[in-house]
């Protein structure tokens, strides 16, 4: 932590004292400083867990992982500097999302949310380097972002965060796009999705209300005796808003990996994902939200034995809840999931599981 102060304290004042004059520090800071805070409280109740009193993790959850407590999901603050030609990020966070979605080799950030600063290089193109959040995806560990408040197990395996340079170029209001060459933290030990990738992210917004993001990630690997992994992901985001009415989000997710097919090590294996999400607001205060959703890994490509699940997993459910939100910034969820393996891997030896999650929490941004 005194480590992420520092480094703060050091890109803060680097910024000031270059953009402006030395006796405007603090004005300047100020009117180009906003911050975010985050935080949310979590009690999830697994229906099916009476004859597991020793388990108490919820496999596959990007948030509100731990049953029956009441547990924080995170305290997150973020701080940005947004000038005509130079921005910074900068965000700390603390509870069960960061302690358990850093991967084991990769602690040391697990108290950091996003570390990084950008330059304009020309028009409203920009050119960021550190510790970036992950485009792939539409769904959030932030249960206030999403239309329920757990995500998709296609959303948990997907990439974590990304740590390197991206640029972004819009070629014009309907059509953007983003470059990225950075190391990819996986969230599973062991999984291709990591290491060095180059990425390429484009965005189409035909109308007000409709828009389709696209992010493909490249990576390829040696192993033993030359052995190359060319591994590539896609990630396809549909998003439809009707402002105050009617919200729907829909996404896939394709990864195929060289030299991987459990049967036959020489063929190249594949992992599919999607999940439709949708929310229709009974007043201004009041939603209701639901899920569907797929996983189907047939070689462990991604899933990697995540949760016991060995060299195979596939799984389906779905998700229904309310969000009532009776001031600005404050928000009470109430969810119901069902999720089935094609295993037993739940507690009390079962391949399901069905789920009562409560979320209170605070987001100001």
């Amino acid at each position: 932590m005194k480590t992420f102060f520092l480094f703060a304290t050091i890109v803060f004042s680097f910024i000031a004292l270059n953009t402006y004059p030395q006796e405007d520090i603090v004005k300047s800071l100020l009117q180009n400083t906003s911050l975010k805070v985050f935080i949310d409280t979590y009690q999830a109740n697994d229906f099916n867990t009476k004859d597991d009193t020793v388990s108490t993790i919820r496999k596959f959850s990007s948030n509100s992982a731990y049953s029956t407590d009441f547990r924080l999901n995170f305290l997150r603050i973020e701080a940005f500097i947004n000038t005509k030609d130079i921005r910074a990020e900068l965000g700390i966070q603390y509870g069960d999302v960061p302690l358990l979605q850093t991967p084991v080799d990769k602690q040391f950030l697990k108290y950091l949310r996003r570390a990084n600063m950008g330059v304009r290089l020309f028009g409203n193109t920009w050119l960021d380097a550190g510790y970036l959040l992950n485009p792939v995806g539409w769904e959030s560990s932030n249960p206030s972002q999403n239309y329920v408040s757990s995500v998709s197990v296609g959303g948990y395996f997907q990439p974590g965060s990304i740590v390197g340079i991206r640029l972004k170029h819009p070629f014009s209001d309907k059509f953007k796009s983003q470059f990225y060459f950075v190391n990819t933290y996986a969230k599973v030990p062991g999984s291709p999705i990591q290491n060095k990738s180059l990425g390429l992210v484009f965005e189409y917004y035909p109308s007000s209300k409709i828009s389709l993001t696209n992010s493909t990630g490249f990576h390829n690997s040696k192993f033993g005796f030359n052995l190359q992994k060319l591994q590539v992901y896609n990630n396809l985001i549909f998003e439809y808003h009707n402002t105050g009415v009617f919200d729907l989000a829909a996404q896939w997710d394709f990864l195929m990996v060289e030299n991987s097919k459990r049967q036959n090590p020489d063929l190249t294996a594949y992992m599919n994902s999607g999940m439709v999400t949708c929310r229709y607001w009974l007043s201004k205060k009041l939603n209701i939200g639901g899920r569907l959703e797929f996983y189907s890994d047939p070689d462990a490509i991604l899933s990697n034995g995540d949760g016991g699940s060995g060299d195979h997993l596939t799984t389906y459910g779905g998700a229904v809840g309310l969000t009532f939100e009776p001031y600005k910034y404050t928000y009470f969820k109430l969810e119901y999931s069902y999720l089935k393996a094609d295993q037993n891997l739940f507690p009390g030896n079962n391949n399901f599981r069905h789920s009562i999650i409560f979320n209170a929490g605070l987001a100001i941004f």
